[in-house]
């Protein structure tokens, strides 16, 4: 409201104006008064009363503090607690009465100040601010505050706020202490009712909360207290040590402190009534503090156990940690550990670590993203299922524990990337969600619902994590609340998890670090990586297909097993068992440049290879494959996407098998004495097959060749087909086109034999086989040499015929050996250098030879080596059966005598259907 005066210039008006002015200045000195400062110059010992105990300066030679008022600002200052008579030490007011309400209190300059009730009763002081931004509860880096008793029956309360102002604010930067020094029925209270974060203790600062009659209780307030709304905020820096015995508070809602991260929570004694549905910083356990939660939080960050101390989880629900477990002293779950679970959900690199004892835990979990190294071995005996979701690094270190079913105690999962979305409840400020229960109850789960899954969606924080879950209620407890309200249902959220990965350095691999007795799981996708040499990393109790697999060290496979992701060579081989097939079926390039020094054996038992296949390869596909002593990788070209499967061996052999029969050194002499066996499992369509190899298994010869002279040859089965392509025998690389797969080696073929082999066909005679091949292109050519084989792999040489120029050659093989007979041809060039044909077989019968004669016959014709069931038809020229017969025995005799003369054909039809044909001349 504004008052206008009005000054007329008339006799008296010098008069006027100075009665105007006098009433100014009043107006402007009663305002000035309404907020005073005054500080403590009381002494060690004055009364809070006493007006001789402020004063407007500092050395007491302003003005006392006569009037009492809601706004004035009290400072206590340590350079001076006895204004005229300078002194320092700690202050002790006499205040066994309530004051009035006070604007501001501040504690500066080291002051040490006790908040001492000496009667027994109740006293409250109330700081009610000065309606400024300024802050109206301070208390700086080098001072302290005590508020105690030192009788019982008596409450204490400094209280940040009134009904009159709700609103101000306090920073403390140095120290409160609250005590009831074991007083019974003391209760000494630190109350802040003006809104969130509205008392901070900062960077550095120390809260100590000292309560320990067991009449005593609520140190923050009574059990409904002024604020449940975060009215008191730690800073990064600031701690929260917790001395006494006495309940913080009773049942209370969500978030009574804001403790921002990097905070501490010190515990040097077990609360009651406080770890419950609060997000807490750093958890310090300390002298000789052994704590067992009574409640669950939102969330911890690190959390250290020194020396002679102890935490235990309950004995059921999920205790989230953000940051690092150190534990020195004793870390583990109440008893019975029955469904402990902790869960590990930080956003930046986590570690267990610590000397001191692990005891048993339910189960353990790691949020998706999490990144978790264990740098102990952890037991589990509880009911939960162990579940990872993020990463897992054990290092050399195991989870074990748990019995054998029925009770399945230890249980453990890799759990498999999964996404959902459904909609839920959302109520602000809220760590509870109500999902869908279409979606989620104790009937389903397609909200893909399971403790760690990372959420998000509108109303939904930013790393925020599942960290419990309740199927019955259809309800899920976050690890921030939310940030919104909805209508029920009316958000959307997506629940994920990524690929669970495990990293190991145990010796034993998967089995050799998961040692927990319950079942185990290892979901499809999971990633591994293995730091240790071993020869059993993958798990014998899943087939599932993996995600990227990371080897960083010697490692051999000890079962059949699919990468789905990538295959990673940090060093050291991997030796694919024979018999065992490892395949990569995301058609992913194998990484870690695989080389001489780190590649993929194929290991070789008998006839049986370690084999690796990629599947769904449509472009230029590297196999780093090799023997364990020697580099012979693959490089295949498919013309559209294809499945292969790789083995190589060395020591070349006539069929192109390990155990096959051995070529000659002479025939070694210009090859890579080593087999790849390349074989395509489904696709069609020509491939491009490039070999590599190391200038060791060459052939005396080999190296001299030049790159037009080096191909690749394929086994087709029966024998090796000619060598085809290009070559660098530089590089050492052979390169090729081919349709068709099998064995494969490498060697010389522009100068081997100047001659084309069209076709070698054999036909079965009376007296032998006869062979018969037809060629082109001869030049220089010596000789063919025939070489037959009982058994396809050892040929001996029976016989030669000249090379003379000609399109055709036969030879006949008059031989009395019967059964399968095989054939081929070396083919001798003038410089004795020589190239093999193919194989052809040939079934020689062993069957006994009939005899028919007379020949010519003019009555009687004897026949014997008859089989005893044959039919004999005698045959004119005409085609016309003119007589037919059975025979009983090995001989017969026909008669003929009614027959004209002439020419006639005797047909002889065995049991097996074949027909031998004798030709006579009746006369």
């Amino acid at each position: 409201m504004k008052k206008i005066f009005t000054i007329n210039r008339k006799a008296g008006t010098s008069k006027n104006l100075m009665f105007l002015v006098a009433i100014f200045l009043f107006l402007s000195g009663s305002m000035g008064w309404s907020q005073a400062t005054y500080f403590w110059v009381g002494g060690a010992a004055g009364a809070w009363t006493s007006e001789d105990s402020w004063n407007t300066a500092l050395n007491k030679s302003g003005t006392k503090r006569t009037s009492i008022l809601a706004s004035d600002v009290l400072i206590f200052d340590g350079s001076n607690i006895g204004g005229d008579a300078p002194s320092t030490g700690t202050v002790t007011p006499v205040i066994d009465g309530s004051t009035s309400a006070i604007g501001q209190l501040k504690l500066q300059n080291a002051a040490d100040v006790v908040f001492l009730r000496g009667a027994a009763g109740s006293s409250t002081y109330a700081i009610q601010g000065d309606g400024t931004a300024s802050d109206d509860f301070t208390i700086d880096a080098t001072s302290s505050l005590k508020v105690t008793s030192t009788v019982s029956s008596q409450n204490f309360t400094l209280q940040l706020g009134s009904a009159a102002n709700p609103t101000p604010t306090g920073r403390i930067l140095g120290s409160i202490r609250l005590t009831d020094g074991g007083l019974a029925s003391t209760n000494i209270r630190l109350i802040d009712s003006s809104g969130v974060g509205s008392l901070v203790f900062a960077n550095g600062s120390n809260l100590y909360l000292d309560i320990r009659s067991s009449s005593s209780s609520y140190a923050f307030g009574s059990s409904s207290p002024k604020s449940a709304t975060s009215g008191i905020k730690f800073e990064s820096g600031a701690n929260f040590i917790y001395q006494g015995t006495a309940k913080v508070y009773s049942a209370i809602a969500d978030n009574f402190f804001i403790f921002e991260k990097g905070s501490n929570l010190i515990l040097e004694a077990t609360p009651t009534n406080f770890i419950d549905k609060h997000y807490y910083s750093n958890l310090i356990l300390r002298n000789g503090a052994f704590v067992t939660f009574d409640g669950l939080p939102y969330n911890l960050d690190n959390v250290t156990i020194n020396n002679g101390c102890g935490l235990f989880l309950r004995t059921s629900g999920t205790v989230p940690v953000a940051g690092n477990i150190v534990n020195d002293g004793n870390f583990g779950s109440a008893i019975p550990t029955t469904s402990s679970f902790l869960l590990m959900d930080g956003t930046t690199p986590q570690s267990i670590s610590g000397t001191g004892t692990f005891e048993p835990i339910g189960a353990i979990g790691v949020a998706n993203n999490a990144d978790v190294t264990l740098n102990t071995s952890l037991e589990l005996n509880g009911n939960p299922t162990s579940s990872i979701l993020g990463k897992l690094n054990m290092q050399t270190y195991t989870i074990g524990g748990g019995s054998p079913l029925p009770t399945e105690t230890g249980r453990f999962q890799l759990r498999p990337a999964a996404t959902a979305t459904s909609n839920a409840t959302l109520t602000l400020n809220a760590y509870t969600i109500q999902i869908d229960p279409l979606k989620y109850s104790g009937s389903g789960n397609t909200a893909n619902v399971s403790t760690g899954g990372l959420v998000t969606g509108t109303g939904i924080q930013p790393n925020t994590f599942i960290i419990s879950t309740s199927s019955g209620s259809s309800t899920i407890t976050i690890s921030k609340p939310a940030t919104v309200t909805t209508a029920a249902l009316g958000a959307s959220i997506t629940i994920s998890n990524d690929p669970a990965t495990l990293i190991t350095a145990h010796p034993g691999g998967v089995d050799g670090a998961i040692t927990s007795a319950g079942t185990r799981n290892f979901g499809t996708g999971s990633n591994y990586i293995f730091n240790a040499a071993t020869v059993t990393p993958f798990s014998t109790s899943s087939n599932n297909t993996t995600g990227n697999v990371t080897f960083n060290a010697t490692a051999t496979t000890n079962k059949v097993q699919s990468i789905g992701g990538t295959l990673t060579l940090g060093s050291g081989n991997l030796t694919i068992r024979a018999l065992d097939t490892l395949t990569i079926t995301s058609g992913n390039d194998i990484m870690g440049a695989p080389n001489a020094s780190k590649y993929i054996i194929s290991a070789l038992t008998g006839n049986d290879m370690g084999i690796l296949r990629m599947n769904n390869i449509s472009s230029a596909k590297f196999f780093p494959i090799g023997t364990a002593t020697q580099y012979l990788p693959v490089t295949l070209s498919p013309s559209s996407a294809m499945d292969y499967a790789v083995s190589v061996f060395t020591g070349a052999t006539s069929n192109g098998l390990p155990n096959g029969t051995a070529l000659t050194a002479e025939q070694k002499n210009k090859l890579v004495d080593a087999v790849w066996t390349i074989n395509r499992i489904t696709g069609t369509g020509n491939c491009i097959v490039q070999t590599n190899w190391p200038s060791s298994l060459e052939g005396a010869a080999f190296s001299a060749f030049g790159n037009s002279s080096i191909g690749l040859a394929r086994h087709n089965g029966t024998a090796w087909n000619e060598f085809i392509g290009t070559g660098d025998n530089t590089a050492n690389t052979a390169t090729a086109s081919f349709a068709d797969f099998s064995p494969f080696l490498v060697g010389e073929f522009a100068t081997v034999l100047p001659v084309t082999l069209r076709s070698l066909v054999a036909s079965i005679k009376d007296d032998g086989v006869y062979l018969n091949w037809s060629v082109e292109n001869e030049n220089s050519l010596r000789k063919y040499e025939v070489e037959r084989s009982l058994n396809g792999f050892d040929f001996s040489n029976i016989g030669a015929v000249e090379a003379s120029n000609m399109n055709s050659y036969a030879y006949a093989d008059r031989t009395s050996v019967k059964g399968i007979l095989y054939y081929r041809l070396k083919m001798v060039n003038q410089d004795a250098s020589f190239k093999y044909s193919f194989i052809i077989k040939v079934q020689h019968t062993n069957e006994t030879e009939v005899m028919v004669y007379p020949n010519p016959v003019t009555s009687a014709l004897l026949m014997k080596g008859l089989e005893k069931s044959a039919t004999i038809k005698i045959v004119n020229t005409l085609g016309q059966t003119v007589l037919v017969q059975s025979a009983n025995s090995n001989s017969l005799t026909l008669d003929v005598s009614s027959l004209r003369a002439g020419i006639y054909i005797i047909q002889i039809s065995g049991e097996n259907g074949k027909v031998k044909s004798k030709a006579f001349l009746k006369k």
